[in-house]
């Protein structure tokens, strides 16, 4: 079975004027009956596992509603590139060959790739949810 891994793109937040529509990323994926979630900021990682029914759902529900999530087929590991930001971290826990620096950028290769596949497209453009790089459930 291909593993998957889903990137969720967070709407731009207030004062983010470097960014485009998208100003941070998050990944997350299914392991062994459990959701890992993987937050990478300038500041460390946030990690949160989820495996109960009712958090599992609350987590998924709240991440397809504000943020634009890509289902990313994981490929063969790629060199670590830096500088270490939610980007070249995700481009490089999941094999995607890509020049972006910014969450705009990685989009645009995931939507050219056959190993992606964009799961709520409709999310694509919105507001922010007030989480934004903080990128938690509930």
């Amino acid at each position: 079975m291909t593993p998957f891994a889903y990137i969720a793109f967070w709407p731009r937040e207030p004062g983010h004027w470097w960014a485009g529509k998208y100003s941070h990323i998050s990944t997350f994926w299914h392991e062994k009956d459990t959701w890992i979630h993987l937050n990478s900021e300038r500041q460390g990682f946030e990690a949160g596992v989820f495996h109960e029914h009712d958090e599992v759902e609350d987590f998924l529900t709240y991440m397809f509603a504000h943020t634009l999530v890509v289902r990313h087929e994981v490929l063969l590991r790629s060199h670590f590139f830096w500088p270490m930001t939610c980007v070249s971290i995700t481009k490089h826990a999941f094999g995607i060959r890509s020049r972006a620096l910014f969450p705009d950028g990685l989009l645009r290769t995931l939507r050219k790739s056959r190993h992606a596949e964009i799961l709520n497209e409709s999310q694509e453009g919105q507001g922010n949810a007030g989480a934004g790089s903080r990128a938690q459930a509930g």
